[in-house]
């Protein structure tokens, strides 16, 4: 493929996810993939580096300067992209039982989430296939933030299966990635074309831009009450799901109110955070929910990179004492802002000034930015808990419940967020095959993995069984 001088720049939301990284807090996520029948692992990694032909973000690595970061362009066809851990071979060799199985696969699962990722000599991704037991193994795909947020990974993934199951792509008929080829940053160039749609765009940037940063940092989030206070931890999950039926009556629900299901997410996730404070001694006032929001155009959906915002959404214990009300304003907030299909897709000031305050704030060197972050910045403003929907997970070229190849058939998808560290938590949120899969990832640090567990348990419950009033509706 043709490029110029092989090399990417960062734009200002990659460098400033760049800089959030440090010893105890590492800006990579997973999509763990549960599959029945067989991985043919060399063909695997030929759909790889296949694909990565026209992912050049993914197959960068970063290099530095005085005052200048960008990534360098490298060459992938001589590399084996695809890590392979067979405990189907170890079980037949040490006659191990299957809880000895099990146990060994949550330790390699565990040490694969929180290996480092060293961006200045290796890839922003890597891939690895984990056999369990014969015909069932699980294969991971491990992403850097700085490098593609989670709905481009997902296209990602896609054509690698695509390829590996000899399924055409639309995608190889779209134009490479075009930031090969100048040095502007494609995030301030759609703030720039999305300005003059949006009517009062300024005023709408300044006033959230003047909230969060004078008067947000003298009214502090709550947070949710841990039972561990360390100084550092690994990262770990849970999950649980919510089936057809549960799903079809969130979306009546929602639809009562003229929402989404997104609202009852975030209704049920304010409401879960003040019971489970109040059932552990600690009142709640100010609840505020990261909401990631995405703002890339239809056109640049091919390209690995960042193309996201997020939305700060904040509710008060008189919104929450009420079901009804709460949903409804969670509904009028995010109208305008959050679309029908379960992708959340923003057009206005609120989002795009996230954007042109990372334009100024990595303009300084990567040291200045992290210890910004680190001392005044994150730890100031960080909101109680991070919540994202990535949406309906579909496969390739057809609109089967399943994504299933020649010889094999995923049968579950779970995504695993990063963690801030003020935060302690994240949950993601994913839906394929009609079933909405929760995982809440956390720091070992924070919580235990029984206070986890019942945290996710009570917000499962409160999402199932969330309270619209025929006065709400």
């Amino acid at each position: 493929m043709k490029k110029s001088d092989g090399i990417i720049p960062l734009n200002c939301v990659d460098k400033s996810l760049l800089a959030f990284e440090n010893a105890s807090q590492r800006m990579t996520y997973h999509g763990i993939l549960s599959i029945e029948g067989e991985i043919d692992a060399g063909r695997l990694n030929q759909a790889l580096l296949f694909v990565l032909r026209f992912h050049p973000t993914l197959r960068t690595v970063i290099r530095t300067k005085p005052f200048r970061l960008f990534r360098q362009i490298q060459n992938a066809s001589d590399r084996k992209i695809l890590e392979v851990c067979d405990l189907a071979d170890l079980q037949h060799v040490k006659d191990l039982s299957d809880v000895e199985i099990d146990t060994e696969y949550e330790r390699c699962l565990s040490e694969w989430i929180n290996r480092p990722m060293g961006v200045e000599r290796e890839f922003p991704f890597r891939v690895l296939l984990l056999r369990k037991k014969t015909a069932e193994c699980s294969l991971i795909f491990t992403f850097h933030h700085f490098a593609t947020d989670a709905i481009r990974a997902i296209h990602f993934v896609n054509e690698v299966l695509a390829r590996y199951n000899n399924s055409t792509v639309d995608r190889y008929l779209l134009p490479e990635d075009i930031r090969i080829y100048h040095r502007g940053d494609e995030l301030m160039e759609l703030a720039r074309y999305e300005r003059p749609k949006t009517e009062g765009f300024y005023g709408k940037m300044l006033s959230f831009l003047l909230y969060y940063f004078l008067i947000h940092p003298f009214s502090h989030p709550s947070r949710i009450v841990r039972d561990r206070f360390e100084q550092s931890g690994k990262i770990h999950f849970c999950s649980g799901k919510v089936n057809p039926t549960e799903l079809q009556q969130m979306k009546s629900k929602s639809r009562s109110v003229k929402g989404t299901i997104n609202d009852i997410l975030i209704a049920a996730c304010f409401r879960t955070i003040e019971k489970w404070n109040r059932r552990h001694g600690k009142g709640s006032k100010k609840i505020s929910l990261m909401v990631p929001i995405n703002i890339g155009p239809k056109e640049l959906q091919h390209i690995a990179s960042n193309q996201i915002s997020f939305l700060s959404l904040p509710s008060i214990p008189e919104d929450r004492a009420d079901a009804g009300r709460l949903l409804r304003k969670v509904v009028t907030r995010t109208v305008s802002t959050i679309n029908h299909n379960g992708l959340a897709v923003m057009r206005g000031g609120d989002a795009f000034s996230i954007v042109y305050f990372a334009n100024v704030f990595s303009r300084f060197p990567l040291a200045m930015m992290r210890a910004a972050l680190k001392f005044i910045l994150f730890p100031l403003h960080g909101d109680t808990v991070l919540l994202t929907n990535l949406g309906t997970i579909r496969p390739w070229g057809a609109r089967q419940k399943e994504i299933k190849g020649d010889s094999f058939k995923i049968v579950d998808i779970t995504p695993v967020a990063q963690v801030f560290d003020v935060m302690g938590m994240s949950l993601c949120i994913s839906n394929y095959n009609n079933h909405l899969t929760i995982c809440l990832s956390y720091k070992t640090s924070h919580f235990s993995k029984e206070k986890a567990e019942e945290f996710l348990d009570s917000y499962l419950e409160e999402i199932k069984n969330y309270q619209v009033c025929p006065e709400a509706v």
